[in-house]
């Protein structure tokens, strides 16, 4: 399978590389199980780093189910279900007992603008430490890839939850 991919400029190569991919899987150009080449070989081919494809691939295009990788044989487009537009509401959310908590809090422990909802941490850690300590109580469950970022894992785990691999 001939893959036609044009790389222009150097900047928002990640992106190129995604909008034509999905414009040739959604036009049919791209048909359900055909095989992608190898993130390496297209990164060589396109002059882009192996990062900017998998990124790409794997992360992008795969979390939105439109390509599957099947280990040890390649990544391949899949064969995607009708889509429908589903809105998510605060009670699908795992955290919706403990969000409905913090917005009961008296108002004088809102923000007083909306201009500015940035928290800035001192690094990953810090800024998943906060996370769990707002949205997380003893008991819940956190669904985590197997391998996982393991201080994380650890720190879910101290906090009470039950870390399961997903």
């Amino acid at each position: 399978m001939e893959l036609h991919v044009i790389i222009t400029g150097r900047k928002d190569l990640a992106d190129q590389l995604y909008r034509q991919l999905r414009d040739a899987i959604d036009s049919g150009r791209l048909v359900a199980g055909a095989q992608l080449p190898p993130s390496r070989l297209l990164a060589k081919q396109l002059g882009v780093s192996r990062k900017t494809v998998s990124d790409t691939y794997y992360a992008t295009l795969t979390y939105e189910g439109l390509l599957i990788g099947k280990t040890g044989r390649g990544t391949f487009v899949n064969t995607r279900a009708p889509h429908t537009e589903r809105l998510q509401t605060a009670t699908d959310l795992a955290c919706a007992a403990s969000l409905a908590t913090w917005q009961a809090l008296p108002s004088s422990m809102h923000h007083p603008t909306r201009d500015s909802d940035i928290v800035v941490t001192n690094g990953a850690q810090q800024a998943l430490d906060l996370i769990a300590r707002v949205v997380l109580e003893p008991g819940a469950i956190v669904a985590m890839e197997d391998p996982g970022y393991s201080p994380a894992r650890q720190l879910f785990t101290a906090m009470g939850a039950r870390v399961v691999a997903w």
